[in-house]
């Protein structure tokens, strides 16, 4: 009766023992599959992606939002607080990241690209960066006779509110009007002020390159000129002459000679060109 008993208690801890040891392996099976998940997985992804996190920003008013200290001029001023050193460096390094493959790829001065985001939105700090990932004030205008299927419809875009009116030979209708520089524009009618939406920054840089400098004609020759000059000139020489053939074909309103040396200057900053 013993000796049963006896053989009967063993062969429980024998069960027992093997039963630990098969859920030790399981779980260092699982554990084993779970490394080798958490290796593939940061694998596939950029090993130095560099995103820049938007802090914070307040946008001085404009005069529908406020009457009294709201200006329409505000409606380009980038938001407070100012970037800092470490934010412009961050912005920097992520733009650069999505203008360096489309260099390769398609012939454009990257650091050039990457100076003109800069400059247009302080750095990620404009309304239209803010708001709709729009690095370089890049405008949609609906005209349904350019958009026949319907395809227009879909696209996303930003209103700048308050924007002063930039295009010439036409007139806004004003709704309000609080003194100087401050209008409230009825801007149901107005087509001039609204921006491209973007899912990102590195969608913002490759729409810059593939469907404006690429396919716009007087662009498109702007950067045919870049392509033939860096083969003569330095790097630095040959974007800098391309930011002016960009801005003297329309690609900014500011005078297209300061334009070349306000984002000459942040080329320069930054050692964005390669020496």
């Amino acid at each position: 009766m013993r000796k049963r008993l006896f053989l009967k208690e063993l062969a429980i801890l024998v069960i027992s023992f093997f039963s630990v040891v098969a859920r030790g392996k399981s779980s260092l099976a699982r554990q084993v599959l779970s490394d080798a998940s958490d290796r593939q997985q940061s694998e596939t992804l950029p090993k130095e992606l560099v995103l820049v996190q938007k802090p914070k920003l307040t946008f001085p008013p404009v005069p529908a939002e406020d009457p009294d200290k709201g200006l329409n001029s505000n409606a380009h001023l980038p938001g407070t607080p100012e970037p800092t050193a470490s934010e412009k460096q961050a912005f920097i390094k992520e733009i650069t990241q999505y203008a360096l493959p489309l260099e390769k790829q398609y012939g454009v001065p990257a650091c050039a690209i990457t100076a003109i985001a800069a400059f247009e939105t302080n750095f990620g700090h404009t309304r239209i960066a803010y708001y709709a990932n729009n690095l370089f004030k890049l405008k949609y205008i609906n005209r349904k006779k350019n958009c026949h299927d319907g395809s227009c419809e879909n696209i996303k875009t930003y209103q700048l509110i308050g924007q002063p009116n930039e295009i010439a030979n036409t007139a806004i209708i004003i709704s309000e009007s609080y003194g100087d520089d401050r209008f409230v524009f009825d801007e149901s009618r107005r087509f001039g002020n609204r921006y491209r939406v973007f899912d990102s920054y590195q969608d913002s840089v490759n729409f810059l390159v593939t469907e404006v400098l690429l396919k716009k004609e007087d662009y498109k020759a702007a950067l045919e000129k870049y392509q033939a000059n860096v083969k003569t000139l330095d790097a630095r020489k040959a974007a800098s002459q391309f930011l002016l053939d960009l801005a003297t074909e329309g690609f900014t309103l500011t005078n297209p000679q300061t334009y070349q040396n306000n984002v000459t200057k942040i080329m320069d900053e930054w050692k964005l060109c390669p020496s």
